[in-house]
């Protein structure tokens, strides 16, 4: 008589559809990853602000009564942004002012960043494919993420912060060789990652933030004091430049007013943090939120609490252990959220010190540009965690995959026929494209001296 056997019970079951699980999340996030990409690529090759806007009217009036060195080195609301400023004063010589040209400078330099980024994550042999991917996909709507397009979608301040952070990726990315045995190889690395700090450094204002990223990272790896002091070394001469350039940055002043400022400072940094939240949430109204509701948002508040408060223990883990060699991906998250952290406790204290008109600035929809990113780090950092931690797993896959969903833009509108652009929180009319344009060439016309015939 033959026996009957007894079916599989569903824990005997789960080795055997662990397999297609895995591949079912390999699809969809390259899928999601894909679709994500090509649609904000598309989002700012149509909608990129094709014409002079603000801080940059400024900027070149200044740059159009001044010499090339002079307006190189000139501060702008106290940011030295002496690289970047090359792009705009070559655009204003070759091309009389128009934004294309400064618009795929951006462009490539952010799509360098990404790169840049994915190198370490696809370097890293202590994590699977999916891993791999869950981190591409996370990297791509970090940089993508169209709330960020007040910086990505206008061609000046895209070419700052997009060479700002490709030069820091570039120092995360080539920081762990300086751990070389060969003295040769060793003073080669650190000419290139030093150099990266310095157009990072005079790039923005906040670029001063990768010294302190470089130095908690070299020690995070166990790196040879010799690199320490390198980088040491370099930071001081790095902020004395700064400081030297005029207008003079009065630094203790700085510091005087943070310690007063006390815990308000913490309460800002955490809702700079929780920004991601509240303009993702907001993305879903019917009407725009206003800058009031940013200031009493509590999703913001406690979401940016609980962001800061996983920094601060994940740095704080990090640097007890010293364990950053082991793994690559943890290397570049770990990276990610310290820039960023101390990006924006840098903007919120200058905010704040301006005076009251701008102590509430950070919560702007252009700080989305740092703040995504210091989100993105931690996810990465959780994702590397979850390799290890069984149960962390798909808890972190699946906020990864609802990721793009989340942030999805509510509406991308594009009406051909009036040239209107809705970017974000920016409307460019084509009767105003027009206007500015002739006021653009009058202006250009009139300095024949420096941007030629």
């Amino acid at each position: 008589m033959s026996k009957v056997m007894p079916r599989a019970t569903w824990p005997a079951r789960m080795p055997k559809l662990a397999p297609v699980g895995e591949l079912a999340v390999q699809i969809a996030a390259t899928l999601l990853a894909l679709l994500f990409a090509i649609s904000s690529v598309l989002y700012l090759c149509l909608g990129y602000s094709p014409v002079t806007h603000q801080d940059y009217w400024r900027i070149y009036e200044f740059a159009l009564n001044h010499t090339w060195l002079e307006s190189a080195l000139h501060k702008h609301a106290e940011h030295l942004i002496f690289f970047p400023s090359f792009f705009w004063l070559a655009d204003l010589r070759f091309f009389h002012g128009k934004q294309l040209p400064l618009f795929w400078m951006g462009f490539t330099m952010l799509f360098l960043t990404i790169g840049l980024l994915l190198v370490p994550v696809w370097r890293d042999k202590t994590v699977n494919l999916t891993a791999k991917i869950m981190a591409t996909l996370a990297i791509i709507v970090g940089n993508f993420w169209m709330a960020r397009s007040p910086i990505i979608a206008s061609a000046g301040f895209n070419c700052i912060c997009s060479l700002l952070m490709m030069s820091a990726a570039l120092a995360f990315v080539l920081l762990p060789s300086m751990g070389t045995d060969s003295s040769r190889r060793f003073w080669a690395i650190s000419l290139l990652v030093v150099s990266a700090g310095f157009v990072a450094s005079f790039s923005f204002g906040t670029g001063l933030a990768i010294w302190p990223s470089l130095l908690f990272l070299a020690w995070c790896l166990r790196l040879h004091w010799r690199c320490l002091v390198s980088i040491g070394i370099a930071a001081v001469a790095a902020v004395v430049i700064y400081q030297q350039v005029p207008p003079h940055v009065a630094g203790y002043k700085t510091i005087e007013g943070a310690g007063a400022l006390g815990l308000a400072l913490v309460g800002r940094l955490c809702r700079i943090a929780g920004g991601p939240f509240f303009y993702a949430s907001s993305g879903w109204h019917e009407k725009q939120l206003s800058l009031e509701a940013a200031k009493s948002s509590i999703l913001s508040l406690s979401c940016g609490g609980a962001g800061v408060v996983l920094a601060v223990v994940a740095m704080t883990f990090t640097m007890i252990r010293r364990d950053l060699s082991k793994s690559s991906l943890k290397l570049i998250g770990m990276a990610l959220v310290t820039f960023n952290f101390v990006v924006m406790a840098l903007i919120v204290t200058g905010n704040s010190l301006r005076g009251s008109r701008f102590q509430f600035e950070f919560l702007l929809p252009r700080y989305l540009f740092w703040s995504a990113l210091f989100w993105t780090g931690l996810l990465l950092v959780g994702i590397q965690l979850a390799v290890s931690i069984q149960w962390l797993r798909w808890p972190v896959y699946l906020v990864a995959l609802a990721l793009p969903v989340m942030v999805l833009q509510r509406v991308i509108r594009i009406k051909v026929g009036a040239d209107v652009f809705v970017l974000g929180d920016g409307v460019v009319a084509s009767d105003d494209r027009h206007r500015l344009s002739a006021v653009d060439h009058v202006v250009l016309a009139d300095q024949r001296n420096l941007v030629g015939p």
